[in-house]
């Protein structure tokens, strides 16, 4: 809209209206291939390779943690990041979309170097970032989060402080990558395909009753 509203008291309203066919047009995003790291001793800077098989266009999803608190990660130029959890323990989600020349590895760093870290590029194809909860650190709890495009992907991302816990995913959820060595932290990423647009609902994992950090988050079909 443009022009005179006429008075200062006028208001004026905008609608998009998105036909109802536009979304079975939609694909589902593809998962394509994941990329992990794990430290055997501690430094300040986690480096994970790219993912095998990432074409420009796709969306990577860093997912990096560390088995203490108090670590903040910083720089790492390119990523937009969507949680910084910096009590313990950390957890760093960010995401970005692959470009025409992609780096063969990606080196995340943090505040930090007494503890070891861990974690992994997730990629999809045919995806966009949609949103992310909040951390919930007590339970196995993931609190719920709002899906704003139907045939979305949920994610549930879980880390633990401690090495070697084996971890389940929410029954309503499908592992796709998990770590459980000798080194900390441990960690689950689950995912869910999402047909309709509305509240998730609360998930939770299983498998420990320690310090946790757990998160949801959405990506949408582009």
């Amino acid at each position: 809209y443009s022009g005179d509203l006429g008075s200062s008291d006028s208001v004026a309203q905008l609608f998009l209206l998105i036909p109802s066919h536009y979304y079975s047009t939609l694909s589902v995003p593809t998962f394509i291939n994941s990329a992990s790291a794990q430290q055997t001793s501690a430094s300040a800077t986690l480096i994970i390779n790219k993912p095998s098989s990432t074409v420009e266009g796709d969306l990577m999803i860093a997912i990096v943690g560390a088995g203490g608190g108090g670590d903040t990660w910083t720089g790492d130029t390119g990523w937009t990041e969507v949680v910084d959890q910096g009590s313990q323990p950390t957890l760093r989600v960010a995401y970005k979309v692959a470009g025409a020349s992609e780096a063969s590895s990606y080196t995340f760093t943090s505040t930090g170097n007494g503890q070891k870290k861990g974690g992994v590029i997730l990629t999809y194809r045919g995806a966009f970032y949609d949103t992310i909860g909040s951390i919930n650190t007590s339970n196995g709890i993931c609190n719920s989060i709002s899906v704003c495009y139907p045939k979305s992907i949920l994610l549930g991302i879980y880390f633990t402080t401690s090495s070697g816990v084996v971890l389940t995913p929410p029954a309503e959820m499908t592992t796709l990558i998990s770590d459980a060595d000798a080194d900390a932290p441990s960690y689950l990423i689950a995912a869910q395909f999402i047909a309709t647009i509305g509240s998730t609902g609360d998930r939770t994992f299983g498998g420990y009753s320690g310090t946790t950090a757990g998160v949801l988050m959405s990506i949408r079909p582009g």
